[in-house]
């Protein structure tokens, strides 16, 4: 049985829903907001942390991704470029107020055609010589065969 850890505002952890997750397993950990509203990154990574999980994947829209990288908390970005065009914010650009002067740069950046799209991943912090340049994920896509349908 897969562990369930939700962790959300302190005032969502006593929302209506919180007995119904509870009762079905859910671990559900409350933290403060930030000044977005949404559940503070420290507090969120520390939570997380206290819970004996060390690796996180973070996927969500611009403003997420952007929470993250303006922190200095990721160490390394997958992107997947799809030759689709979507209407909506960019990437991970942020509101013009909010950029900070110093551009991310990625390193040791790999990068290999999958079906149509395009994957990318790097280290955003410089390895030291002792440390592997290897993604984690890097074998599994080395190692993969993809295979598409297309609706005709």
């Amino acid at each position: 049985h897969e562990r369930v850890l939700i962790i959300t505002t302190q005032a969502n952890a006593e929302s209506a829903a919180a007995p119904s997750l509870t009762a079905r397993g859910a671990t559900i950990i409350g933290v403060p907001a930030g000044p977005s509203g949404r559940p503070d990154l420290n507090s969120t990574l520390s939570a997380l942390g206290q819970n004996g999980i060390r690796t996180v994947m973070v996927e969500g829209g611009a403003e997420v991704l952007h929470s993250f990288l303006d922190k200095g908390m990721a160490d390394y970005a997958v992107i997947t470029l799809a030759p689709t065009f979507l209407n909506g914010f960019s990437i991970v650009q942020p509101p013009q107020e909010e950029r900070s002067p110093e551009p991310r740069r990625m390193h040791n950046v790999v990068y290999r055609q999958v079906g149509d799209d395009l994957v990318i991943w790097g280290e955003f912090a410089q390895p030291s010589a002792s440390q592997s340049t290897q993604m984690p994920f890097e074998d599994a896509l080395e190692n993969s065969t993809v295979s598409s349908t297309r609706a005709s």
